[in-house]
This record gives structure tokens, C-alpha cells and sequence, in this order.
């Protein structure tokens, strides 16, 4: 017998927060919409900069095809949240927004903004002063997307980007660059097509106390199972593993010598999506589920920053008016 509406979204609520006969302790400190304005908020990254909390989001009419904007919003506690500003660009869609702290210790903004046929590769500075944000300034590498950037040391930052091919059927490649100080903020390219098989895309990457390169790839072709990287410099050679589990739009972090992952994931039995918290075990190349954060059927992207004893993580997750809303969770971890 067909389930009714109510039956169907209870039985979402039970996968998507991972309930269960056992009582499980959560570590799922506060959960909380920052922001909405019936747009299709998505895409975040979120720091901390000058005592205050900085999230960035893309906002447009939907997941992709018109000219999306970039929304920065900012809070001095976390809990109260506002607009800071607002980023346009005609006959762009601006997505997938990232936070960096350059090599002159001021904010930055990476973004992919997407015209017909190709990615832009731009960031936005903020200026301490005016409290503006200048740009785009181009970084001077065309079609490979810079998706996230990572600084070592501040010395050097890194990134794996990605490059489609094609779409019909979908090819695409990895692909390292590098950039310092001096030429900052355009990138030049390390080493081309570093990874190949099963389509691989948006990357998150972070560096060790010994200066060991860590990845996580999605993938989105063969079984979508996303792929670890571990390289040691000077990055030559890059090993890949597999992870076992889709994890999309990944972001990592490292706390205390240990390695957490969120992205977003796909839950047997009933595999809608879901933004989940994992640990990663970077020396036995394994992904262990911590838990799932309150959310489903569209959302991912989130940022991650760690503070006070507490991951805090942005993402968005579709609400209950049908449009797509930004939320910020927090997770002990000490």
C-alpha cells in the first residue's frame, strides 16, 4: 500500500538524522538558520577574521543557469548575522565562493565566474578600512576551475583544480597549481592531469606538520566513490585511494592531529542527500561517519573553521518553503 505524504517524511526524518532503537549521544552543540530571503542560497565557506565571523554563500533563482551573486554575511558571536555586502558581476554566474586569508594577512574571496563555454578565475579583496570589497581580479587561469585554495606556511598556496572536458559523456581531469607571494593572487600550473578516472571534480586539500599534501576528490563517474591524495613535497607524485564512501563538495580541516571531513553523502537505504561530519584516517586510509547534521534532499557545501573547542560548520539544505537557506551548526570535539 502506498505511503501517505506524512508517512514518507517521517521515514526521511528517521534515515536523514540517523535515528535508530539505540540511543546515540550526539556532539551536535547548536544548529541554527543564518540566513534566508526565499532565493537559492547555497554554496558556503565560513572564517574567522579581525575578531569576526565572515560566511560567504552563492544567491540566484536556482542551483545553476542564471547570474548568481555572492552574499558575504558576518556576526560577532555567531548568532546574529548580517549582510555585509552583496557581489555582482553582469553575464557572470558567480559560484562556489571560498574564504582565504592571503599572504598579506588580509581576506579574500575565490570564485569560479562562469560565462558560456568557461570559468573566470577572480578574487575579491576586502579592505579593513573601507570595509568594501574590491574586485574581480583575475588570477589568470582559464578554464581549469580553482574550486578551493589552500596556503602552506605562507609561503605558497596550492590548489586542485578541476577541468571538464566534456559532459555528454562527462570527462574531466585534475590538475595541480601553485602560487606565492610575489605573483599572487594569479596561479601557475604544477602539473596537468594528475588524476583521470572516474571524472573527478571539486577537491579539498590541507597540508601536515610535516608538510604531507592530504586530498579528498569527488568523483562522479565509475562507482562515485570520492578518492584520498597523499603527496610529500615537493608534490611530485600524488597516491590515490579509495575512500569507500561518496563524500561531495568535501571541505577537511585538522584539529589536535585528527582529520575531519563534511560534505555532503547519500544514506542507505533510502540514499537522499545528507551533510555529514566524518573522521578520516589519513594513515589507514579510512572514512568513519560521525554524524549526520540536520538537513536533506538538497544541501552540502559547507565550510568548516574550528574555535573554542567547537567545529563550526556552514552549509546550506533546502527549507521548508522550497527555497534553499544557510545554516550553522556546531560540534564539540574537545
Amino acid at each position: 500500500m502506498p505511503l501517505s505524504r506524512m508517512h514518507l517524511l517521517a521515514v526521511m526524518m528517521l534515515a536523514i538524522l540517523g535515528c535508530s532503537k539505540e540511543k546515540k549521544t550526539s556532539n551536535i552543540l547548536s544548529y541554527k538558520k543564518i540566513w534566508s530571503n526565499s532565493a537559492y542560497c547555497a554554496f558556503t565557506d565560513l572564517t574567522r577574521y579581525e575578531n569576526k565571523w565572515f560566511c560567504v554563500f552563492r544567491e540566484g533563482k536556482g542551483h545553476v543557469g542564471d547570474e548568481g551573486r555572492i552574499r558575504v554575511i558576518t556576526s560577532d558571536d555567531g548568532v546574529e548575522w548580517v549582510s555585509d555586502t552583496l557581489i555582482r558581476a553582469a553575464g557572470s554566474d558567480l559560484r562556489d565562493p571560498k574564504l582565504i586569508i592571503g599572504f598579506d594577512h588580509k581576506l579574500y574571496i575565490t570564485v569560479g565566474a562562469v560565462r558560456p563555454g568557461n570559468v573566470i578565475n577572480v578574487v575579491y579583496a576586502y579592505n579593513d578600512t573601507t570595509r568594501q570589497w574590491k574586485g574581480p581580479i583575475n588570477m589568470d587561469v582559464a578554464k581549469d576551475w580553482l574550486w578551493r585554495v589552500h596556503k602552506r606556511d605562507n609561503a605558497e598556496m596550492y590548489t586542485m583544480a578541476y577541468g571538464v572536458a566534456s559532459r555528454q559523456p562527462m570527462q574531466s581531469s585534475l590538475s595541480l597549481y601553485s602560487s606565492t607571494p610575489d605573483i599572487f593572487p594569479k596561479f601557475r600550473l604544477l602539473k596537468k592531469e594528475v588524476a583521470t578516472d572516474g571524472c573527478p571534480t571539486e577537491c579539498a586539500m590541507l597540508f601536515t606538520h610535516t608538510r604531507k599534501m592530504v586530498i579528498v576528490a569527488r568523483r562522479d563517474c565509475d562507482n562515485r566513490s570520492s578518492w584520498l591524495g597523499l603527496s610529500d613535497t615537493p608534490y611530485n607524485v600524488i597516491q590515490w585511494h579509495d575512500l569507500g564512501k561518496t563524500v561531495e563538495s568535501p571541505n577537511i580541516i585538522e584539529v589536535k592531529n585528527r582529520f575531519y571531513l563534511a560534505g555532503r553523502t547519500y544514506d542507505p537505504p533510502y540514499f537522499w542527500p545528507v551533510t555529514a561530519l566524518f573522521d578520516l584516517d589519513v594513515e589507514h586510509k579510512k572514512l568513519t561517519k560521525l554524524e549526520n547534521l540536520p538537513s536533506g534532499w538538497d544541501t552540502g557545501y559547507p565550510g568548516i573553521y574550528y574555535n573554542s573547542g567547537k567545529l563550526w560548520i556552514s552549509y546550506y539544505a533546502k527549507d521548508v518553503d522550497e527555497s534553499r537557506s544557510i545554516y550553522l551548526c556546531t560540534y564539540k570535539t574537545d
